[in-house]
């Protein structure tokens, strides 16, 4: 509800071709209103986080919306993720010619009633939140990204950007990156 108020002048009818517009939408009462006020507002690409998704929301309006994130919550006092409510997103999705991207299973999730269980990473690791795709199920290892139809990004990033400030942010995303795919992804653009 707040971002209209803080768009830079010249923001124009369509936003910046580099500025994606996002905003969470965890259930019905919440984030339902965030989403309508969101599509409201001009972006090159509007996109919708569902993580932690705690309800069935697969009547969410995707007019207008470019890609759509899920997940469940993570840490010990996690609430439930029914991966039955990430399978309706992505059959939405598909419907909508929305990117689906499924981020992590969470601390919690369950299939049919029953908790999922986790299995260590093809790297030996522990994964207690659900974050490696090898613990998603094989129709959910969806991380898909939205394109946004133009090369115009990417050139004005090269052109604005230093060589050094660029492997300074690779660098640092390559400390922080904990097997999250988004950071891995940004890595990758990077270079």
């Amino acid at each position: 509800e707040k971002i209209q108020e803080y768009l830079p002048q010249g923001w124009g009818s369509a936003g910046y071709t580099n500025v994606w517009l996002g905003t969470t939408c965890e259930d019905r009462k919440h984030g339902f209103p965030r989403v309508d006020a969101l599509r409201a507002i001009p972006a090159k690409v509007h996109f919708v986080s569902c993580e932690p998704l705690l309800e069935d929301i697969s009547d969410i309006d995707l007019s207008n919306i470019s890609w759509l994130i899920t997940g469940g919550e993570s840490g010990r006092k996690a609430r439930a993720f029914d991966v039955a409510w990430a399978r309706a997103l992505r059959e939405l999705c598909a419907k909508s010619n929305v990117r689906f991207f499924v981020k992590q299973m969470g601390a919690r999730p369950i299939e049919c009633g029953s908790p999922l269980k986790f299995h260590r990473t093809t790297e030996g690791k522990r994964d207690i939140d659900g974050r490696s795709m090898d613990n998603f199920p094989a129709d959910l290892r969806i991380q898909e990204f939205p394109s946004t139809g133009s090369t115009e990004i990417d050139e004005t990033f090269e052109d604005e950007v230093p060589e050094e400030a660029l492997d300074a942010i690779l660098n640092w995303l390559q400390k922080y990156d904990r097997e999250d795919s988004i950071l891995t992804h940004l890595a990758e653009c990077a270079i």
